[in-house]
């Protein structure tokens, strides 16, 4: 890694009033040595201190620290609950439940998008396992492996994945099939469907979540007017059941993580190809103020300020 980088962390080590490991590289060692004499001129809190170990690890791992990850931005991504047990954080108790900030993904370098707030359990049963570990664990485990369970296994392989999507190339995009080509243009986003939230499609994903909410049942309405064929029903169904099952996986207030598996989306694709846009427009129209008990503009407002 370049010296002079490592020089600047060495640095802002001292003047922070942080210690500096003693098996910490040469550079960083030659920039604490430096300043030693402005040693804690700098008032630092707990966001600065995560930055400077993070910077400190992606250092000494080899990895690419980006210049947007700054101690704000680590404050703006924090959490009450971490979002793989579900548990409150706690702050320097030496707990499992106290918080970490880590890549979601080891196959990633040090980016916003690959930036997360979790329990320390969470972090440590993630360790240095490659993303295609994680997503194999979600889904062959049968009980408990490293302190999670297969529920918590599965949020992580959920992150995992949400990830890989954001660092595809334009020429890696290129070379999928249009079904994936539509699930990574709503994955590319900061936050799940933020780049589609006015399109008719990305909306009848909320309403579909707000059914759920209501009724296990898949809704009698769907069916008669949008399901008039057969494979159109028999899709629906699929959708709906796995939609249904997964929402027990998510804790309160993310049940919009349903749709952050590829196997549920190409369902929803396949589904949504088979009819005409307006006529979900119509059926959004007609249905959604009284089946969710407030008005279209009112849902997409609400769900916008949630993911944001």
């Amino acid at each position: 890694m370049n010296a002079r980088i490592g020089f600047h962390i060495g640095e802002d080590f001292a003047r922070y009033g942080r210690k500096l490991p003693e098996d910490a590289p040469e550079s960083i060692a030659a920039g604490y040595d430096a300043r030693i004499q402005e040693k804690g001129k700098w008032k630092a809190n707990r966001f600065i201190n995560k930055w400077l170990q993070l910077r400190l690890n992606a250092f000494s791992r080899g990895k690419l620290f980006s210049d947007e990850i700054t101690p704000d931005f680590i404050e703006s991504i924090d959490a009450e609950r971490c979002p793989i047990t579900g548990e409150t954080l706690t702050h320097a108790t030496c707990n499992d439940s106290d918080w970490s900030v880590d890549r979601v993904s080891n196959d990633f370098d040090y980016i916003p998008t690959n930036l997360i707030i979790m329990s320390v359990r969470a972090n440590r049963a993630k360790g240095s396992k490659s993303a295609d570990r994680i997503i194999n664990i979600s889904e062959s485990l049968d009980g408990e492996l490293d302190g999670l369970n297969a529920i918590e296994w599965g949020r992580m392989a959920e992150l995992v994945q949400w990830v890989r999507y954001r660092q595809l190339s334009e020429d890696e995009l290129d070379k999928i099939d249009s079904t994936e080509l539509f699930i990574s243009s709503l994955l590319k986003g900061e936050e799940p469907f933020q780049n589609a939230y006015y399109s008719q499609v990305a909306v009848f994903q909320m309403l579909l979540l707000k059914l759920i909410e209501k009724d296990n049942r898949p809704p009698a309405e769907i069916d008669r007017v949008l399901n008039r064929g057969k494979d159109a029903k028999l899709l629906f169904h699929k959708l709906w059941k796995r939609l249904v099952k997964r929402r027990s996986h998510y804790l309160a207030n993310e049940q919009y993580k349903q749709w952050s598996n590829q196997t549920t989306l190409i369902l929803y694709v396949k589904w949504v190809v088979l009819h005409n846009i307006d006529d979900l427009g119509a059926f959004l129209k007609k249905y959604a103020g009284s089946e969710m008990s407030g008005s279209l503009r009112e849902i997409q407002q609400s769900e916008e300020k949630f993911l944001r």
